[in-house]
């Protein structure tokens, strides 16, 4: 279970990594797209390591409400808000919405793509004690 867990947090650092140098580019999309990507992962990863299933969902603030139930790992109301902001780019990052005008290239600014980035790096670095010491990495090992 720990290696079938430890290729989804893997996959999610590395996205994460790519979601920087897509920002680096002046590819937002792609680094709202991958950022949001990278916490889905790292979310799933650790449902997985608490023995659960993985959800077939992609709404981050889904995915952490299944974690939090599963685990009792504890999200603030602040950190519930951007999951649920940066889930929204799963699709808009990717797809023209009906109507519009713009691509997503176009669309999404820089600031998103950084904040979007910013809350996925924040949230996996403050789950990594949780998934380290449940995959036997932790200090008790």
């Amino acid at each position: 279970m720990a290696e079938d867990t430890n290729a989804w947090l893997r996959q999610a650092e590395h996205e994460l990594r790519f979601a920087r140098q897509a920002l680096a580019s002046g590819a937002n999309d792609i680094a709202c797209y991958l950022g949001q990507q990278a916490l889905e992962k790292y979310l799933k990863g650790l449902i997985i390591l608490a023995g659960r299933e993985v959800p077939r969902i992609h709404n981050l603030y889904g995915l952490a409400s299944k974690l939090r139930d599963a685990t009792g790992i504890a999200f603030t109301d602040e950190e519930m808000d951007a999951l649920k902001e940066i889930s929204f780019f799963n699709i808009v990052a990717r797809y023209p919405m009906g109507g519009e005008e713009l691509a997503p290239m176009e669309a999404i600014t820089a600031q998103q793509a950084q904040r979007t980035i910013d809350v996925a790096a924040r949230l996996m670095a403050r789950l990594a004690p949780d998934a380290a010491e449940a995959s036997g990495g932790g200090d008790g090992s």
